[in-house]
């Protein structure tokens, strides 16, 4: 079997080496970059932050000038981090052929902004513009 050993110094050379990075690490530790992930990295922020995350989508498609420009077809959802206090700390907004794509797509914008290290690998995988 492949059990754990939790002797006294089992880890602790792996505790030395992580205390010198961001506290963020455990978060980003397996992060790919897709969207699923993006949806599940703002959850685990939230949850330890004691944020609030919430996804808002208008059922609704809001008229504007350019009506041509829109695609009826795709669905916009906007994202919300909130703290404990009511105060919005990143929101990330994004438009995709369903509303699951438009989610991912928002909570991307979200997570770059609240990890900027992580931006290039998702223009990479096509999440952000």
């Amino acid at each position: 079997g492949a059990k754990r050993q939790y002797g006294p110094n089992a880890g602790s050379q792996e505790g030395k080496r992580w205390s010198r990075l961001k506290p963020a690490r455990g978060l980003l530790d397996n992060f790919e970059g897709d969207g699923p992930a993006c949806i599940k990295l703002l959850n685990e922020y939230g949850q330890k932050n004691s944020c609030t995350v919430q996804y808002d989508s208008p059922i609704i498609p809001i008229k504007s000038d350019v009506e041509e420009k829109d695609n009826p077809s795709s669905c916009s959802v906007t994202v919300l981090v909130v703290d404990s206090s009511g105060q919005t700390i990143v929101q990330g907004r994004a438009e995709g052929t369903t509303k699951k794509l438009a989610k991912q797509g928002a909570a991307a914008q979200a997570v770059s902004v609240l990890f900027p290290q992580v931006q290039s690998l998702l223009k990479s995988k096509g999440l952000l513009e």
